[in-house]
């Protein structure tokens, strides 16, 4: 079901990214390609090829959705008609390390926002929980025409029960352009026993540094939920 799950990600990548012969891209895509075959094998060291295969997706998630997405540094950056996001990836291996890579994150978007010709862009700090989430070995199992109700309430369940710990009331320390932390999480599906589904969800968290940048954020955002829908 793994191998399944993410053959249907790589097919997602190249369906959003077809005809598409950047450097970038290709430089990405054998970083993603490099890793072990099978999650259980999947440790710290090297988790370099799924961490970077989030970012991927999640371009591909955007860009299948109508976004305008350019790949490079940093990992990404959607492009809304009034402002461009950059966006920096991290992939926490456990719980623990959550709080480390929001703040990894926050600092390095905080050093490409003040790079010259930044000034206008804002920054997204898009955090992947689905290796804490899975522990690289869970599959899910849900009725006919639920999985996505029910992905939604696991990530907002993760969050609940993490505030305190992660510090997700603590966004205004960052960088004033950082507009938002992104949670997402994605999982491997098996709806009603008969076919594995590519599922996933992302929940923004305002860090209430911006207010116009949140505005544009999340007017863009639900336009891109209104197209898929």
């Amino acid at each position: 079901m793994d191998g399944l799950f993410e053959a249907l990600e790589i097919h997602e990548i190249v369906e959003a990214f077809v005809g598409d012969s950047s450097p970038a891209l290709k430089a990405k895509l054998v970083r993603a390609l490099c890793g072990p075959i099978s999650p259980f094998e999947e440790q710290p060291k090297n988790s370099e090829a799924r961490n970077m295969m989030f970012e991927l997706s999640l371009a591909a998630d955007w860009k299948n959705a109508g976004s305008v997405v350019e790949l490079g540094e940093p990992d990404i950056k959607p492009c809304a008609p009034a402002a461009s996001f950059q966006t920096e990836c991290k992939r926490p291996f456990s719980e623990n390390s959550v709080p480390k890579n929001i703040e990894e994150a926050a600092s390095q978007l905080g050093y490409e926002l003040n790079k010259t010709g930044s000034e206008n862009d804002y920054g997204i700090v898009a955090i992947s929980l689905s290796r804490v989430f899975t522990k690289g070995n869970l599959a899910c199992f849900a009725p006919t025409g639920t999985g996505k109700r029910l992905i939604g309430e696991a990530l907002a369940e993760l969050l609940d029960e993490h505030t305190e710990q992660w510090g997700l009331k603590r966004f205004r320390e960052m960088h004033p352009r950082i507009v938002a932390v992104m949670f997402h999480l994605a999982a491997p599906w098996d709806i009603g026993g008969e076919r594995l589904i590519h599922l996933s969800t992302s929940n923004f968290l305002e860090t209430g540094n911006n207010a116009s940048g949140w505005r544009i954020l999340r007017e863009h955002v639900e336009s891109l939920e209104q197209a898929v829908a």
